[in-house]
């Protein structure tokens, strides 16, 4: 879902796959504590193999995804007005609304804001906030 709002907005897909792979720096040092508490909830019917399929990412599932999307439907805006049913006014208020948080948020961690916002200024918030964290 996440990967699909980026693209939405207008992030390059390198930008959103280099977002969807930190899922394995915040989940990996938890991961075999996590694995345990899981297995003994399920009674050990779900493999340790299985879960960390499900719980990682893995570039290769965002790609598939990805090609499926632009092969079928061009561009995800595309896809999430045909396959999902989204009408256009909808998904501009989303994206609309997305660019001026993203603006916002530039403007409150003091850094120069733009005149207009584009999804430049929101790749360009993300970078400076992951810097700043």
């Amino acid at each position: 879902m996440a990967a699909l709002i980026q693209l939405l907005v207008g992030d390059p897909y390198e930008v959103v796959m280099e977002d969807y792979l930190r899922t394995n720096d915040y989940f990996g040092p938890r991961l075999e504590k996590f694995i345990r508490v899981m297995r003994a909830v399920t009674l050990s019917q779900v493999s340790p193999e299985r879960m960390r399929l499900i719980l990682m990412a893995h570039p290769e599932f965002l790609n598939e995804v990805h090609d499926t999307i632009v092969k079928r439907y061009g561009a995800v805006e595309t896809y999430l007005r045909e396959a999902c049913g989204i009408d256009q006014e909808t998904l501009k208020k989303l994206k609309d609304r997305l660019l001026a948080l993203a603006q916002r948020d530039w403007m409150a961690m003091g850094l120069s804001p733009l005149a207009s916002t584009s999804p430049m200024v929101y790749q360009s918030w993300r970078r400076a906030s992951t810097v700043t964290r």
